[in-house]
């Protein structure tokens, strides 16, 4: 009995280090997602642009874009009054050593020419890690639902 007591203070600790490596690593993933929609929300491009593999792909709404239609897109002239701010609700996380998924629901608020609109998405993404930095491989984007708050 004596001998069982350490190696279960052993295995314990090994699956605790383990769990927390995990976290670490997606918490990190995470991130990058969510680092990626915060420069999107602030039109800066180049920072977006940097989350990104050169070979990035979305889909969006049934479209294939890379992250120069994406530039494009949000590029556009925006009212003064236009803000957004998102959250993330990341229910499925798949992390290995070089390469994630993540699968989440997306929840923006964004104010524009006065309107206040609610826009959820159902969103997954590919990451692959190069050289220990993670970035954005591909996109898959689905509206879910769009608000118009009063």
């Amino acid at each position: 009995m004596k001998i069982y007591i350490p190696l279960l203070f052993i295995l314990a600790y090994s699956g605790n280090k383990a769990f927390a490596q995990n976290k670490a690593r997606t918490d990190q993933v995470q991130k990058v997602v969510v680092s990626f929609f915060d420069a999107l929300a602030k039109g800066a491009t180049t920072e977006m642009t940097s989350f990104c593999t050169i070979d990035f792909l979305l889909l969006e709404n049934g479209e294939q874009w890379n992250i120069d239609t994406l530039v494009q897109k949000i590029g556009s002239p925006k009212p003064k009054d236009f803000r957004r701010t998102n959250e993330f609700f990341f229910f499925n996380s798949r992390v290995s050593n070089k390469q994630a998924t993540l699968h989440y629901l997306n929840t923006a608020m964004i104010t524009s020419n006065g309107r206040k609109l609610k826009i959820q998405w159902l969103e997954s993404v590919g990451l692959v890690k190069n050289h220990g930095i993670w970035k954005l491989l591909w996109m898959h984007s689905t509206l879910k639902s769009k608000t118009e708050i009063l």
